[in-house]
């Protein structure tokens, strides 16, 4: 089982997390403080980042070229530069720099919203027939089968949605999830649950997974270069065309399509009822359709796994959507050691395509046929 780090009494797998407690928490006396000079000098800081992906790896890389401090107060420095560090290479400004360099870089990026009218993007896909006929939309499900292994599709009818920071998203809206734009979207299936492990053995013939053990776990561990591996072995074995979803797609699915009821997370205002998230999750994975069900009748669309789509993910992607400067790879829902705030529909995050850890998962989409 993967080494977890303990902050402020709370379970943290997430890097961008921690980098937030660094933002948040500076002072001498503060937990997070005596947090990470204890795990640093026990060595679990360093076995926590050597179990993680591609970043933490670069981090641990920086820490051992740069540590150990005997002093604890120029080794509190230290960690603070190592971890909010973004670029490969350390930079050496100085402080006072580095907050000017910020303030303009804010500075411009207000501008560039202001400038920008709300714009519609709009997602295509081919006319369909309806798979049923009347009914209610949650009944409107395909089962397929791959080596004894069944998983659930769900249809999605298409429609209009503003996409973003809408109102129940309140303040833990983020720079990323403004500002909100309407989309509009053709009909798709998308899966119950996300991918389980047993799915991922049957097509992969291997397990990645940190938390192994039972076989309607999600499958985790697995980067987005994995995932498009996975689904291509899977349409030749199916003869479909599974896919990752959109993140347009998967924010409709987990507002719960033409059936929203307006919730912040998918299914409840409330986390603990739809999420398996750093509250309630007891530092693990949790069998898929534990919990309750959004609208659509889609499971775990907040927390147990952060999910992989297809998009590019881009920080400043709402203010102009062919900016085109990341290659990093969209990522939805929250995962098990996320906070409530990480498990809302709107919440987006960005990792390189090779990235992997215990929290990355994903859930199939398909387009329907004519």
């Amino acid at each position: 089982m993967k080494t977890v780090l303990y902050i402020n009494n709370e379970y943290c797998l997430d890097i961008e997390e921690l980098k937030e407690y660094f933002s948040s928490m500076s002072d001498k006396g503060s937990q997070l403080r005596k947090d990470l000079i204890s795990a640093y000098k026990d060595g679990i800081l360093k076995d926590w980042l050597s179990e993680g992906g591609t970043k933490e790896k670069r981090i641990l890389q920086k820490l051992e070229n740069h540590l150990p401090y005997e002093d604890e107060d120029k080794l509190w420095e230290e960690l603070k530069v190592v971890f909010m560090e973004e670029e490969n290479d350390r930079n050496a400004s100085s402080s006072q720099d580095s907050q000017e360099k910020s303030a303009s870089k804010e500075q411009r990026k207000q501008q560039k919203k202001q400038e920008k009218k709300k714009h519609i993007k709009t997602v295509e896909s081919k006319k369909v027939k309806l798979p049923f006929v009347g009914g209610p939309v949650q009944s409107a499900t395909e089962e397929f089968a791959v080596n004894g292994v069944e998983f659930k599709m769900v249809y999605v009818y298409g429609g209009t949605f503003m996409m973003g920071a809408t109102d129940e998203q309140v303040i833990e809206a983020q720079d990323d999830e403004k500002p909100i734009h309407e989309v509009v979207l053709s009909n798709y299936w998308i899966g119950e649950t996300q991918v389980t492990q047993a799915l991922w053995e049957a097509v992969m013939g291997d397990n990645p997974s940190v938390f192994y053990g039972e076989t309607d776990l999600p499958v985790e561990s697995v980067s987005w270069n994995d995932c498009k591996t996975f689904i291509t072995k899977l349409n030749e074995i199916t003869g479909k065309t599974f896919r990752l979803p959109t993140e347009a797609e998967w924010e409709f699915a987990a507002r719960g399509g033409n059936s929203s009821k307006g919730f912040k997370y998918a299914g409840s205002n409330e986390v603990a009822y739809v999420a398996w998230y750093r509250g309630n999750a007891d530092g693990r994975t949790h069998r898929v359709a534990s919990g309750t069900p959004n609208e659509l009748g889609l499971y775990d669309m907040s927390g147990n796994v952060w999910e992989w789509c297809e998009d590019k993910y881009d920080s400043e992607g709402y203010v102009d959507v062919d900016t085109g400067h990341s290659n990093k790879r969209a990522s939805r829902g929250g995962s098990w050691g996320s906070r409530d705030s990480s498990c809302r529909v709107s919440r987006r995050y960005g990792w390189n395509p090779s990235d992997t850890g215990g929290h990355l998962g994903l859930r199939l989409a398909l387009t329907p046929d004519l």
